[in-house]
């Protein structure tokens, strides 16, 4: 008699959810990196910008290129705060990821402890019914003497 775990198709798509939350993870976790790469280079900009600020203000240059320095400042801060929120969201987003595939690997491990469970249930029923079987041919082999 072999086993058959009758949650085994639950089994398959518990897993399946998990390999899906893995990837969407996957996703999550990219676009963080990409967030995060991008308030790199905005603040990079932001310090070059400020750097050239610093060096007209050493120079007493014209008022003009101070302005258009201090536009592309202000613009440069409002870039920051948008790519700031992306990345506020982008981590939101991984963390409730993080949660979903925390919940799946639960749901998962549940049903393989229950197919382990029921799998040493079998096999104590196979022993049960062999240590029968030789008992029965015991007593059949047994023959009083008269």
């Amino acid at each position: 008699m072999t086993f058959r775990f009758p949650l085994q198709p639950v089994l398959r798509y518990r897993l399946s959810r998990e390999e899906e939350a893995k990837q969407h993870l996957d996703r999550c976790r990219r676009s963080l990196e990409e967030a995060e790469q991008g308030l790199r280079l905005l603040h990079d900009a932001r310090d070059g910008t400020a750097d050239v600020l610093r060096k007209q203000y050493a120079l007493e240059t014209d008022f003009p290129l101070v302005q258009c320095a201090y536009r592309h400042l202000h613009l440069t801060d409002q870039r920051l705060r948008k790519q700031e929120e992306l990345r506020g969201q982008a981590l939101q987003a991984v963390r409730r990821q993080q949660e979903e595939l925390r919940h799946c690997w639960q749901h998962r491990r549940i049903l393989e402890i229950l197919q382990d469970s029921a799998y040493r249930e079998h096999r104590r029923e196979e022993a049960r019914q062999e240590q029968k079987t030789c008992d029965e041919l015991a007593l059949y082999a047994y023959k009083p003497r008269a």
